[in-house]
């Protein structure tokens, strides 16, 4: 028998970051909206995270240590079981059109610096594409 206030899994991001202040802050934007936050500080630890943990959806900095960002995505894409998680890629260095050469290994790439309100819309796409669906906003209206 279903319990009628059993919790809904939240949706589990991986926030893929070398900066500290912006891992906090999008971080606490992410878990207000209602999703699980798992962070690393570089793709090479990102990568075995991802194995480990499967998140739903993984925002990655285009610019890290140890493995960038672009080789990050290679990477899942190249592999079966990772392949379906969706990659938000953001960088200082490219422009606000989202347009670069290597779009193909990430599913958007969003300029630095972002608009959260855009990037919760555009992660909230990307997860209504697979399984996993985004929780409604806390408070909020119903969407429609």
């Amino acid at each position: 028998m279903d319990t009628p206030n059993a919790p809904v899994a939240k949706p589990l991001i991986l926030l893929v970051e070398d900066e500290p202040s912006l891992v906090k802050a999008l971080g606490k934007r992410l878990e207000i909206s209602g999703y699980e936050v798992l962070s690393s500080e570089n793709g090479k630890e990102a990568l075995k995270l991802i194995g480990e943990k499967r998140p739903d959806l993984a925002i990655v900095d285009l610019m890290m240590p140890l493995m960038n960002g672009w080789e990050l995505c290679h990477r899942m894409k190249m592999d079966p079981e990772l392949k379906s998680i969706p990659v938000i890629m953001l960088s200082g260095a490219i422009d606000s059109s989202g347009a670069a050469s290597k779009l193909d290994e990430c599913d958007f790439l969003m300029a630095k610096p972002f608009n959260s309100d855009e990037l919760l819309a555009k992660i909230k796409e990307l997860l209504g594409r697979g399984q996993a669906a985004p929780p409604p906003a806390p408070g909020g209206a119903p969407a429609g």
